[in-house]
């Protein structure tokens, strides 16, 4: 497989060939990803190091492409140059949600109209992010009302997405030069359900070489005390699932003070909230902040690449499928979160990952400081 190298007006100025290997970790509720290591020539050196904004695409899928953010040159026992990209979601990374903003309404718009209001046509034009738009919904049917103060663009959106599992990509369509940015949920295969053709992953199907599972309750919280605006006594304070009791309750208090039920909408106008309207955001905050703490229930598999089930064939990123453990007498119903392909001199790799995301280390710190 070829990489193709862009710049950011869609012009195609080289291709690579030849790597050493390259491993596309594609994530479901987060930014993918794309580490690649070359040797060190000119033709590369001269692609891959620069100050331009570069883009990277596989010859077989050129409208997921991955930003070059990282390109380290090492000269080691052979020289090379190892560059991290992330994918084109990363530019909602690039805004903020300036002010407290709130949109109700289908979740496809919800999520479009904070891209719209903050990189799209916000209401200062620097703001704006070339060649940016957005794409036509998927038809997913959940209504939601979010409100976010001043909060990273990317972070809110996968909260969002997180929340309510479903995901978004920016993807590049090359005639006519735009980036769009999509939403998207996976679909059903899973045995839970009988209109979508059923992909199952076990041992006993011949089509998982390695499978390792994670049942983690340590992090898990179920009842959050959300604190929005005023002082002492007087502060506003939601209880979220407060019917839950005994061992199962497990409680976090969330500071929501940057949600005020009076401010200043994108074009500056003063919006003041009912009562009722400002506990129903408070108790959206408190949902998408104990969607952070869920119960992670994962398996973790190599597949089989000659087994009867291909991916980007028969089921895809975000897809429900079913996983087997018959020696656990496990059986989960779940998302395909994570998914890691490496092409290298030895050929192509696939490792799986469904059910919760495992948090990362740097994701832990950041949920701590929040």
């Amino acid at each position: 497989m070829d990489l193709f190298i862009f710049d950011m007006q869609f012009n195609r100025i080289g291709i690579i060939d030849t790597y050493v290997d390259a491993e596309f970790v594609s994530k479901y509720h987060d930014h993918s990803q794309l580490i690649l290591t070359v040797d060190a020539s000119k033709t590369n050196a001269d692609l891959l190091l620069t100050e331009d904004l570069r883009i990277i695409t596989k010859s077989t899928d050129i409208h997921r492409g991955y930003v070059i953010n990282v390109a380290e040159y090492r000269d080691e026992e052979q020289l090379e140059i190892i560059i991290i990209a992330k994918s084109l979601s990363v530019m909602t990374s690039w805004r903020i949600i300036e002010g407290q903003q709130r949109y109700t309404g289908n979740v496809e718009d919800v999520l479009k109209n904070f891209v719209k209001a903050n990189a799209i046509q916000p209401f200062n034009a620097s703001r704006i992010i070339p060649d940016l738009v957005l794409g036509l919904n998927e038809v997913i049917n959940i209504n939601v009302d979010e409100a976010f103060s001043n909060k990273d663009l990317d972070v809110a959106l996968w909260e969002m997405c997180a929340k309510y599992d479903i995901s978004y990509e920016i993807l590049m369509n090359h005639d006519a030069k735009k980036y769009v940015f999509s939403t998207f949920m996976g679909i059903d295969r899973s045995t839970e359900q009988s209109i979508n053709s059923n992909v199952i992953f076990a041992k006993a199907f011949d089509n998982v070489i390695m499978q390792s599972y994670v049942d983690d309750k340590s992090n898990y919280r179920s009842t959050a005390y959300v604190a929005g605006e005023g002082e002492a006594d007087n502060r506003t304070v939601i209880k979220v699932n407060d019917g839950i009791s005994g061992f199962n309750r497990r409680e976090i208090f969330i500071d929501a003070r940057d949600l005020q039920s009076t401010y200043k909408d994108d074009n500056e106008e003063e919006i003041t909230l009912t009562p009722l309207e400002y506990q129903t955001l408070l108790n959206e905050r408190g949902q998408t902040r104990l969607s952070e703490y869920q119960r992670i229930r994962t398996f973790e598999s190599d597949i089989d690449l000659y087994s009867q089930f291909i991916f980007n064939e028969h089921y895809f990123l975000g897809d429900k499928v079913t996983n087997r453990n018959d020696e656990l007498g496990v059986v989960t119903h779940s998302r395909v979160m994570t998914a890691k392909e490496i092409y290298d001199r030895e050929g192509y790799h696939l490792s799986l990952e469904f059910g919760t995301s495992i948090p990362t280390l740097l994701d832990k710190i950041k949920r701590g400081a929040k």
